[in-house]
């Protein structure tokens, strides 16, 4: 059954409080400028790194980077449909690639304002689509710390050193995908939002399956900053290494909710984990072009998909 909206739209509640405004400016700008301070102390290393860059690593990076960002499409997708509301996959894919790119607005809330207001046009209620991106975005964090611990502590302990067993912290986190868990996220939603959903638990076959595509697209995506790190840096860091940096660095990136798209958080957390190994400057650049490709497939994809709604609203406009 679809859910429909029975009750009103409860008041706005978004607008952003002015001391949020501003720590949001001064934590951007800070990266900013940390980032800018950080390529000129290293600019002959990052010149050296990018003269080692090649078309094809570029291009691989790429691809690599789009198989990460299209992994988020089955969970969610197939979360959905656990609570009840079943859609193509083609639309369902429209629906998630142009939501998600409200994590590049700083808040937290907005990929799930936005894919919620898309879906209501398939007539799913806003806050059955709120919770099915609220489980997704806890399934990607939730895998993205858990392969990231388990890949560092097995490759990574020249990067920790002596404090590697704090990584251990982090592999209890998989508890948070039981079932109840999960449904005390949909009454949370169903609080906030003052509007009901279906109190239906998703299945055991649900989450494993999303939680493995989770993990398939942390590993395309580590993969990705392995390529770039390698060709910039000129020695191949070992992959399992690569993918627990990038996996860390996504979930650290999501958790800081004031970072849009975990900008600075990320590329923090990729420089402290392969300057050890490639150095600063190396480190530094890899990180600054793992964030341009990364926000160049997010918008590549969703200007592929954008179209495909306008052609269905000319199309019912014609019948």
């Amino acid at each position: 059954m679809i859910e429909q909206d029975a009750t009103p739209n409860p008041p706005s509640n978004t607008g952003n409080h002015p001391l949020q405004t501003a720590i949001r400016i001064v934590f951007f700008l800070v990266v900013i400028s940390a980032a800018a301070w950080a390529v000129a102390n290293n600019w002959e290393a990052v010149k050296e790194g990018f003269g080692r860059l090649s078309i094809w690593a570029l291009l691989g990076s790429l691809a690599l980077a789009a198989v990460g960002a299209l992994s988020g499409i089955p969970p969610w997708w197939r979360i959905l449909a656990g609570l009840g509301s079943k859609l193509p996959l083609r639309k369902a894919s429209r629906i998630f690639l142009i939501g998600q790119l409200g994590k590049y607005i700083p808040g937290g809330i907005w990929t799930l304002l936005a894919q919620a207001e898309l879906a209501r046009s398939e007539k799913v209620g806003r806050a059955r689509s709120a919770a099915a991106s609220l489980i997704a975005i806890l399934i990607s964090v939730v895998s993205a710390l858990v392969l990231g611990s388990v890949c560092l502590l097995i490759s990574g302990r020249e990067v920790l050193g002596s404090y590697y067993w704090v990584l251990f912290g982090l592999l209890p986190l998989v508890a948070l995908m039981h079932p109840a868990v999960l449904e005390f996220c949909l009454k949370l939603v169903s609080k906030l939002t003052k509007r009901p959903i279906a109190e239906k638990r998703l299945s055991g076959a649900d989450l494993a399956f999303s939680l493995a595509i989770s993990s398939f697209g942390q590993i395309s995506s580590g993969l990705h900053l392995w390529l770039l790190a390698g060709t910039v840096g000129g020695v191949f860091p070992s992959p399992l290494l690569a993918i627990g940096v990038f996996a860390l660095a996504s979930g650290a990136g999501i958790l800081i909710v004031i970072a849009p798209a975990g900008v600075g958080v990320r590329e923090a957390v990729v420089l402290a984990g392969l300057g050890p190994i490639i150095g600063v400057g190396p480190a530094l650049l890899v990180a600054l072009l793992s964030r341009v490709l990364t926000t160049a497939v997010d918008l590549l994809l969703a200007s592929i998909v954008y179209p495909q709604g306008r052609r269905s609203r000319s199309m019912s406009l014609r019948k």
